[in-house]
């Protein structure tokens, strides 16, 4: 080819996506010009050419498309496509994926979900219920903030606020694939128990197949540390003294009435999870969640490893004394300062009572609590008054607590009169007293003849 032929060879055109600058190799002058415009017309770079027309070759520009043009022709020369974007617009494209990624994990799940108000409210107050019941009721002004919420006008800010609410008492978040397949994380609750006693949690539970059955949470931590008898004159050995250190806790959902044994369906609920602990300290535990057999998705994600922190109980000692000085027997309530009961009803053993809120111990009887404020409430049935006094456990007093109680009134002191009307209470007869001096507890007595 003649030198006429190579002055006509189209130049090289690349772009640098550092610097932004567009570059051509090849003869140059200052013939024309030329620019670099995205779709809307903006110039972006001009360069000096050699050639008065449009600009054929390669060009490594890295945006999604653009269009190099000619000054002199004033039409489109070339387009470029599916290039490698420059540093600064795959910054910003990451920067703009990241937003919307955090966006939408920030968004309220029962917003992604789209729960109904109505039912959902209804599922909280069964919650709000049965931790009360459990003796682990929750605080005040969260209460007070659930009832504000649930007259919320604006169903979506009140289903946020009371997943808000609930969230802080989390400790695993349930989620079911549209598959029924379960995986679990980590909720926002701090893991701590309490040593020879029951802290009460929440599990939140997503639901988006609708799964109506029975939600069980396993592990291995929660096994037994007995072995049924089998009538063997020689039973083998089938839990070892490893074993008994490893199954320091007592784990159970709690499906009893105002609670559902089974998961309602809806998109967004919660449940009670009940943790026991037999030891002080931290222990660590691998706690795994299904709806039945075959559901546990794959890679061990329904399952979660958690460290619990257990606080040591001391003995609170309780002093009791009648009105006359001697040691009795006295009914005792006793709260920490968040409300929650002691013992934990939902594991007392008998003579405690799980249904009601005090347990009985005479003068002298000791409580397992942890360190901390509580409040004790003292009663000996309705005709002592009953008192109310702060005490404070820590890890080195003396930790005890002590009531003489006293009486409004003493029946003893009364002789019991009664009036007996044998025409339907046209006339009546005196009668008495029944108690010929000595004494008779009787409050209010009736004879109806």
């Amino acid at each position: 080819m003649g030198p006429k032929s190579a002055s006509r060879k189209s130049p090289l055109i690349s772009w640098n996506p550092v610097s932004g600058q567009l570059r051509s190799h090849g003869q140059t002058g200052s013939n024309a010009k030329v620019r670099v415009a995205d779709n809307s017309g903006v110039i972006a770079r001009q360069r000096e050419s050699s050639e008065g027309r449009s600009f054929r070759g390669t060009c490594l520009v890295p945006v999604v498309s653009r269009t190099i043009t000619s000054e002199v022709l004033g039409r489109p020369a070339m387009e470029y496509r599916n290039s490698r974007p420059p540093a600064r617009i795959y910054r910003t494209t990451s920067n703009l994926i990241w937003i919307l990624l955090q966006a939408t994990i920030a968004l309220p799940l029962a917003a992604q979900t789209r729960v109904p108000l109505q039912p959902f409210a209804q599922q909280v107050r069964q919650v709000e219920t049965s931790l009360a019941y459990l003796g682990q009721p929750l605080a005040q002004n969260d209460g007070d903030a659930i009832n504000q919420a649930v007259g919320n006008a604006n169903e979506a800010a009140a289903i946020e606020r009371l997943e808000q609410i609930l969230d802080k008492y989390t400790l695993a978040i349930v989620d079911i694939n549209a598959e029924s397949r379960v995986k679990v994380q980590p909720g926002p609750a701090r893991p701590e128990l309490v040593e020879a006693g029951s802290r009460i949690f929440l599990v939140k539970v997503i639901n988006k197949a609708g799964v109506t059955a029975r939600l069980v949470a396993e592990s291995s931590s929660a096994l037994p540390v007995f072995a049924q008898s089998d009538l063997s004159p020689e039973p083998p050995k089938k839990i070892s003294a490893a074993d008994t250190r490893d199954r320091w806790m007592d784990l159970e959902l709690y499906d009893k009435d105002p609670m559902s044994p089974r998961l309602s369906g809806l998109p967004l609920e919660y449940r009670i999870l009940q943790i026991y602990s037999r030891d002080p300290g931290q222990r660590s535990a691998a706690i795994s969640f299904n709806v039945g057999q075959g559901t546990q998705d794959l890679g061990f994600r329904n399952e979660m490893v958690v460290v619990f922190t257990a606080l040591p109980a001391r003995p609170l000692r309780l002093l009791v004394r009648d009105e006359n000085g001697a040691p009795s027997i006295a009914a005792f309530t006793i709260r920490d300062a968040l409300g929650r009961l002691y013992p934990n009803p939902a594991k007392r053993l008998a003579p405690d009572l799980f249904f009601q809120p005090q347990v009985y111990r005479e003068n002298g009887d000791t409580i397992l609590v942890p360190a901390g404020s509580y409040t004790v409430i003292s009663s000996m049935g309705p005709e002592y008054h009953a008192q109310t006094k702060q005490v404070e456990v820590t890890s080195t007093g003396s930790n005890e607590v002590s009531f003489a109680m006293q009486r409004w009134i003493n029946p003893a002191k009364y002789r019991c009169h009664f009036e007996l009307s044998r025409d339907a209470g046209r006339t009546w007869q005196s009668v008495g007293p029944v108690d010929k001096g000595a004494g008779f507890d009787a409050i209010q007595p009736t004879i109806l003849a």
